[in-house]
């Protein structure tokens, strides 16, 4: 996977968050003054909106390291955290255990997989809809 840009973001973790529900959007502009302000120079041009029942909960942003995989999962990790907050649930909950899913890079992509097992289920923007809420 090449280091995909903020509308290929989007398209992939919209299609993880659908299994969550309809309640979950994410959107694409410009960092709020007060984010630009907090993250300091440089700050980025864009930034992803994740919004649960229309407010924003929170701004996603990416600073163009090497590590972009890692900072990826990161990020989805935090968007997970607040699936999880609003549901009182987890999610995606892991079939083998009772658990969440976590999102770690492996060769080359992110995935969801077991923190036990290390087993994988699902890339990135392909969690089947077994993992509704």
């Amino acid at each position: 996977m090449e280091r995909p840009g903020l509308e290929t973001i989007v398209t992939l973790l919209s299609r993880d968050l659908r299994v969550a529900g309809d309640r979950y959007s994410l959107e694409i502009g410009p960092p709020p003054r007060h984010i630009s302000a907090l993250l300091g120079p440089p700050s980025p041009d864009a930034v992803i909106a994740f919004s649960a029942d229309g407010m924003v909960c929170m701004w996603l942003h990416f600073w163009r390291t090497d590590d972009w995989l890692e900072e990826l999962a990161s990020a989805i990790d935090q968007v997970q955290d607040e699936v999880m907050e609003h549901e009182t649930e987890l999610w995606p909950e892991c079939p083998l255990h009772r658990h969440s899913l976590i999102p770690r890079p492996r060769d080359g992509r992110v995935v969801w997989e077991c923190m036990d097992t290390d087993q994988v289920f699902a890339e990135l923007g392909a969690l089947p809809d077994s993992f509704a809420i």
